[in-house]
């Protein structure tokens, strides 16, 4: 049952929502978006209980690669597209103003 709704529903809702790309297959002609995990389960990991451990053992913090349309996006935890430094240095700039008109509103 969960791997129907965590695998297929999705897969089934993204085509529909994004006029029929095709997902779910790591083939030609498919968009394959991946992650590299670096999981180690505390419990017994199996095919029956595989759903489970995705849904409630993976965390994003266990995430080392992603790939989307064959391009490393993260390697080795460290993003290759953008500098995350200098968006976090421009993040907490806006953030002094988002937080003034946040606590000028009360």
């Amino acid at each position: 049952m969960i791997q129907r709704m965590a695998v297929n529903n999705n897969r089934a809702l993204v085509e529909k929502q994004f006029n029929g790309l095709r997902v779910g297959k790591i083939a030609e002609g498919y968009s394959a978006d991946i992650i590299l995990v670096d999981y180690l389960p505390i419990t017994d990991l199996n095919k029956d209980n595989l759903p489970w451990q995705i849904v409630f053992g993976v965390r994003d913090g266990m995430i080392t690669t992603t790939l989307v349309n064959e391009k490393i996006l993260m390697k080795d935890r460290k993003i290759t597209v953008v500098d995350e430094k200098q968006i976090v240095a421009e993040a907490q700039k806006v953030s002094k103003s988002v937080w003034k008109r946040y606590h000028d509103s009360f």
